[in-house]
Parts: structure tokens; C-alpha cells; sequence
């Protein structure tokens, strides 16, 4: 169970996600999900996500780690 911070985070990057995906921006929908894998393995979004970007890149499906550097949302 992730604290209620963390699940911030995460609806913060699903929902920046959602939107890439709307404006079919693979590369930052990938860029997205991989952050969201960096707090929940898990989560099933993040999986789906996942899966449409690297289909729409072309990509072959990966576990790849998500990018080492991440910038944290400042809460309002």
C-alpha cells in the first residue's frame, strides 16, 4: 500500500499520461507510465498505458526501468 502522497503522485502522472495520450504523444505517454512504475510496479493504468505507447512507437514490449531522474510535483 502506497501512503496517500505517493498515490498523489501517481494520479498526478496518470493523469499527465491521459492527456499525452489524448494529444497522441506516445513518447510522453512511455515517458509517463515508466515514472509511474518508479512508485507502484503494480499499478494496472500504468501497465495499459504502457502497452498503447510502445504499440503506437512501435516499441517491443519492455520491463526497461523507469528514468533515473524524477522531478517531484510541488503540491499546491
Amino acid at each position: 500500500m502506497v501512503s496517500e502522497r505517493i498515490q498523489r503522485q501517481i494520479d498526478r502522472l496518470r493523469d499527465e499520461a491521459e492527456q499525452a495520450s489524448a494529444e497522441q504523444n506516445w513518447e510522453l505517454v512511455l515517458e509517463k507510465a515508466r515514472y509511474v512504475l518508479t512508485f507502484d510496479p503494480e499499478n494496472s493504468a500504468r501497465a495499459a498505458f504502457l502497452a498503447v505507447a510502445e504499440s503506437a512507437l512501435g516499441v517491443s514490449q519492455s520491463n526497461d526501468p523507469a528514468p533515473a531522474t524524477i522531478v517531484p510535483a510541488v503540491s499546491p
